[in-house]
């Protein structure tokens, strides 16, 4: 099943079923020579405001986690994924 097609079925599948104060991501962790990596991507959602009452947009976001548990690539786009 491709992205598009998760999303259409299921738009509301963390909203509804996890605590909002619950982060909504994905972690690959791979080994590449030897050495760990990871990959965390997260989709567009709607968290608990870190200040007041209410929510917020999470931006989506991918990040590469080095071995070394640095960060070497993170991009974070208010765009839907819709392909």
């Amino acid at each position: 099943m491709i992205q598009a097609e998760i999303t259409e079925k299921f738009p509301c599948l963390d909203q509804k079923y996890a605590d909002i104060k619950t982060p909504t991501f994905v972690r690959l962790v791979f080994n590449y020579k030897g050495k760990e990596y990871a990959i965390e991507r997260n989709p567009e959602y709607e968290r608990a405001a870190q200040r007041g009452t209410g929510l917020t947009k999470q931006t989506a976001g991918v990040e590469l986690i080095l071995p070394d548990g640095k960060t070497s690539y993170k991009d974070q786009r208010s765009r839907k994924c819709n392909k």
